[in-house]
């Protein structure tokens, strides 16, 4: 139909930039979680050892609100029942 690349104008450049930054956003957005996720993690299990898998799938799946307030509370937790507590009340139950 046009017979020219959208590329090479100024609103096809433009346009390419938005979608760019948008997508950098996006994706730092996406490693910021998945770092709290993991970082959240390590610490438990080096605190408390070894993990059970449905409570590492459930803080992998929680929002990072209830990310910010576990971290906030990890220097609370004297065990991994106080952590199974806290996680019933703010996260996502757990079996233990």
């Amino acid at each position: 139909m046009f017979d020219f690349d959208l590329s090479d104008t100024k609103a096809g450049q433009e346009l390419f930039e938005m979608g760019e930054k948008n997508g950098e956003k996006k994706a730092k957005k996406k490693w910021r979680k998945e770092g709290r996720k993991n970082f959240l993690l390590m610490l438990l299990k080096s605190q408390f050892g070894k993990l059970p898998k449905n409570f590492e799938s459930s803080i992998k799946k929680s929002t990072p609100q209830t990310l910010s307030k576990l971290g906030k509370s990890m220097f609370n937790f004297d065990s991994i029942e106080d952590v199974y507590e806290w996680w019933n009340l703010y996260g996502k139950t757990v079996k233990k």
